[in-house]
């Protein structure tokens, strides 16, 4: 089940830098709150507040697009992504099932990681 979920059953794993379209995997992600996007087994952008920034967590960057200072409501905050929102993401265990989608694009393969 862990791996399912994480990627990892906390052995030794092949970690890679994979870039993808954020706003594509904050819309199709079952995981993902309108306030979160989840993406291969952890939070990635998280917006706590309808009138507070996005905050992107570690191993997390930018590339293209912005992410918007407000999103949604005082009762159902959103992250309120724009199309072509292009994330960066660093060691991501290989064998994680979102990994292999068709938005995922591996960048760099960065060897053995232990969790």
């Amino acid at each position: 089940m862990s791996i399912a979920l994480f990627g990892t059953d906390q052995e030794e794993y092949e970690a890679v830098t994979i870039r993808f379209d954020a706003y594509l995997a904050w819309q199709q992600s079952r995981l993902s709150s309108g306030a979160t996007l989840n993406f291969a087994g952890r939070d990635i952008l998280v917006r706590t507040r309808h009138d507070s920034p996005i905050v992107m967590l570690e191993g997390v960057t930018l590339l293209s697009g912005n992410l918007t200072n407000m999103g949604g409501t005082l009762v159902d905050p959103s992250l309120a992504l724009t199309p072509g929102t292009i994330i960066e993401m660093h060691d991501v265990p290989v064998c994680h099932t979102d990994v292999t989608t068709s938005i995922v694009e591996v960048i760099e393969e960065q060897g053995e990681r232990l969790c």
